[in-house]
């Protein structure tokens, strides 16, 4: 497939003496695929930490045992990644609530890209031929899972959590890959991005304006530096772009932030493309 993948993480800005988000972005030559998994331990459970980590690492393994990515059931390894989270509560005398995360995992496979997820965070697909900072072919795919409750609070109907009546079924979707221009998927924790917490103003008419979130403006701005630097393009520049921008927007962070970022062969071509044009424009 030759696509490139790459994620990163940084803490909040508050309290950087620990990240409660788990991250990985890795490719399973066996599989001919290529994965990322972004875990959010919620803040409100005790051992939120643990959460994300026991999370990613139940997922990955399953990942890692099959034979064959078509055999990949997503509802089914939700459900055993739960039971993992719900064995470490234990005979239950802390009670319930110590333990919850919300998970996005992007598969990349030969003609598609499989996605799941249960919480909220963001997962942008961007055309490869985006060219500006919010370019309008890109979109976030995460309605996040959550509702506002009696007492005026946000809270996940859909993650995973060790508390019986909280469901952990995914949104799960498939796209097939974008032939002409490529495809780059941007998974993000709610610490970047997520539609839930989006910044909504009023007009001189007191109509109402949405916000473009200043931490993905700068993500578009990282991503073309990225395409227009000296290539090859290589999973280690990528890492590097990421680190960069987190470290960009770590002034603004409130909450833990992690991405990872998956860009297909496709899309490295077309903006090698894109790049050449430019340069033999400046040369005439």
């Amino acid at each position: 497939m030759e696509s490139i993948i790459a994620a990163a993480t940084n803490t909040n800005r508050l309290d950087k003496s620990k990240n409660e988000d788990c991250h990985l972005a890795k490719e399973i030559k066996e599989l001919s695929s290529s994965i990322i998994l972004v875990a959010d331990g919620v803040g409100s459970c005790k051992y939120a930490q643990i959460s994300s980590r026991t999370v990613a690492g139940s997922f990955i393994s399953q990942i890692e045992n099959l034979k064959e990515i078509d055999k990949l059931d997503f509802y089914a390894f939700f459900e055993i990644a739960r039971n993992e989270l719900i064995k470490l509560k234990g005979d239950g005398k802390e009670g319930d609530g110590l333990y919850g995360t919300t998970l996005i995992a992007l598969i990349e496979t030969d003609k598609k890209i499989k996605i799941s997820y249960v919480g909220n965070g963001a997962i942008w697909h961007i055309r490869g031929g985006f060219s500006s900072q919010y370019p309008w072919n890109a979109v976030n795919l995460l309605n996040p899972h959550n509702i506002t409750n009696s007492q005026g609070k946000a809270v996940f109907y859909q993650s995973f959590s060790d508390k019986p009546n909280i469901d952990c079924t995914p949104t799960v979707m498939e796209i097939e890959k974008d032939d002409i221009q490529g495809d780059i998927f941007m998974v993000c924790s709610d610490g970047i991005y997520t539609e839930d917490e989006r910044e909504v103003c009023k007009d001189a008419n007191e109509l109402p304006l949405v916000m473009i979130e200043k931490a993905i403006q700068e993500f578009f701005v990282h991503l073309k530096g990225f395409f227009m630097g000296v290539g090859p393009y290589t999973n280690d520049k990528l890492e590097e772009t990421l680190k960069k921008y987190l470290d960009k927007i770590h002034p603004e962070l409130e909450d833990d932030a992690t991405l990872g970022v998956l860009i297909t062969k496709t899309a490295i071509d077309y903006q090698s493309n894109i790049r050449q044009q430019d340069e033999d424009h400046k040369r005439n």
